[in-house]
């Protein structure tokens, strides 16, 4: 069977809202029959981003046994579907933005499979940020969303020159993650300092003044490596400061 990518738009969106987990349907995913059946590439980034959104971290975001067992078997489901495509060449007629995308949500699939147990699933996961990082050097979110990343993993020495490539692109919420790892490898002032920039420029939380203590506290930068094990930690300030 071959698989006609129907492309409407992919470019890259940002992480979704969390909302009750809805089990993929099979139909939005593909349609036709025979040697003429046609994928539906937004709909299936659109539920692979659903996945990651409440698997990218540990614990994982479910709000029951049920719901975390029908996420699995659609992992499984949408990386047939890759397969398939991949198979085929997809991305040799594909643009830059379209190889990006397709590339990062391979990644984020890869990331799933990983927290959900899949043995080596990780080294996968590195390779298609690796590739979509390289092919795309001046994306600050990209590197962004590496960096965050590699950190889970506790690759810190590589996190942070992705964190700092983030931010020399201008990606701004690259400061938070720079506080932490340098908090963590001792540098106390050069953290409580990335962390003041950050705040200057988003909103506040509980998070980031409790990690400001937290930081400043006894002259030490106790902070506990866990912090990583939920990359959602850079999206806890999401309003950036006006004026």
């Amino acid at each position: 069977m071959i698989l006609r990518p129907l492309l409407i738009s992919l470019s890259m969106c940002g992480l979704l809202m969390s909302a009750p987990y809805e089990k993929m349907n099979a139909n939005s995913l593909m349609s036709g029959e025979g040697n003429a059946v046609y994928v539906n590439i937004p709909e299936i980034f659109y539920r692979i981003d659903k996945i990651y959104e409440r698997s990218r971290s540990i614990p994982m975001n479910f709000d029951n046994e049920e719901d975390q067992k029908l996420a699995h078997a659609d992992i499984v489901r949408l990386q047939n579907l890759l397969i398939t495509l991949d198979n085929q060449n997809y991305l040799e007629s594909q643009s830059s933005n379209n190889r990006s995308a397709y590339l990062l949500r391979k990644a984020r699939l890869y990331v799933s499979k990983n927290n959900f147990g899949a043995g080596d699933a990780y080294n996968k996961a590195d390779l298609f940020y690796n590739i979509a990082v390289s092919e795309n050097i001046s994306d600050s979110k990209i590197h962004l969303e590496y960096a965050n990343y590699l950190a889970s993993l506790g690759e810190m020495d590589h996190a942070k020159s992705e964190f700092q490539w983030a931010l020399d692109q201008g990606e701004r919420k690259s400061l938070l993650g720079l506080a932490i790892i340098y908090s963590l490898e001792g540098y106390v002032n050069q953290a409580i300092e990335y962390l003041k920039q950050f705040e200057k420029e988003y909103s506040s939380t509980n998070f980031t003044t409790a990690l400001l203590a937290e930081i400043s506290k006894e002259g030490n930068g106790n902070i506990d490596n866990k912090i990583f094990l939920d990359p959602q930690y850079l999206n806890r300030s999401e309003e950036r400061r006006v004026g």
